[in-house]
């Protein structure tokens, strides 16, 4: 497929042969990684970069919906650097573990396998934060392994520099495209208490039914999600939210029978 010819509408057509049932979160997807291919391809024929703020993307649902196969699947399409990270294993500064800074390297990595030299690392590459809500735990009070302060820093757009001596380079994260997922076991409950409060009054037929929805996560809030622990800082650097459906029996027949 020629990626200058490609449109978010074709991109999203072509996500929905492999992805069943998530009809909203691949619109979406796709709008966001559509630009930031427009980005990439920008500078590619100027040489130039966009200052305007990238769409990041924050994506809510369970294991197993297609998430991370969908994001695979565009990169794939645009030929595209893509770094997947287990953000519950990043440690804040000076404790041991995994750094923020540490995804660099996966990048360096992930360009390699593409037949680039280090020198070629993409930076204009897709990094995906799975399991992002291991970050935050709800209402806790002891943050002191948090790496959110990094996190910031390094979403927002930051210089690091790998290697030593001749081989030493470094690395922009300013234009990399980040795309945080995850489940947020305890996130139903909090919008529960919000649409539900525990006082006289009477319920609206839609809100009753909005309780009782099994797929609750779609009344989310930015409010519910500060509740949950996600700082209003980190929130704002992706400005896109997305849930994803609960799957119904015929979209597992259709994934069994249908999907690429």
């Amino acid at each position: 497929m020629d990626n200058t010819q490609l449109t978010p509408a074709l991109l999203e057509q072509e996500l929905k042969k492999k992805i069943i049932g998530q009809d909203v979160y691949l619109h979406d997807l796709s709008t966001c990684i559509w630009l930031h291919n427009e980005r990439r391809q920008y500078f590619l024929r100027t040489g130039k970069k966009i200052s305007r703020p990238k769409y990041n993307l924050f994506v809510l649902g369970k294991s197993g919906m297609g998430k991370t196969s969908a994001i695979k699947a565009a990169a794939d399409i645009l030929g595209m650097t893509l770094v997947v990270e287990d953000a519950s294993e990043l440690r804040g500064a000076g404790w041991k573990g995994k750094q923020v800074s540490d995804i660099v390297y996966d990048i360096a990595k992930a360009t390699l396998k593409r037949n680039k030299t280090l020198e070629e690392a993409d930076e204009f590459a897709i990094v995906v934060l799975d399991e992002i809500d291991k970050v935050f735990e709800p209402r806790a009070k002891d943050r002191t392994f948090s790496p959110v302060a990094n996190l910031l820093k390094f979403i927002e757009g930051t210089e690091i520099s790998l290697g030593e001596g001749e081989k030493r380079m470094t690395l922009s994260t300013d234009n990399i495209l980040f795309i945080g997922i995850g489940a947020f076991d305890g996130l139903d409950e909090i919008i529960k208490e919000r649409m539900a409060p525990k006082r006289l009054g009477f319920f609206t037929e839609d809100r009753e039914s909005a309780l009782s929805d099994s797929n609750i996560l779609r009344n989310v809030t930015t409010d519910d999600l500060h509740a949950y622990g996600v700082s209003e800082q980190l929130l704002g650097r992706f400005p896109i939210l997305t849930v994803m459906n609960e799957l119904t029996a015929g979209d597992y027949e259709n994934i069994l029978l249908k999907s690429e």
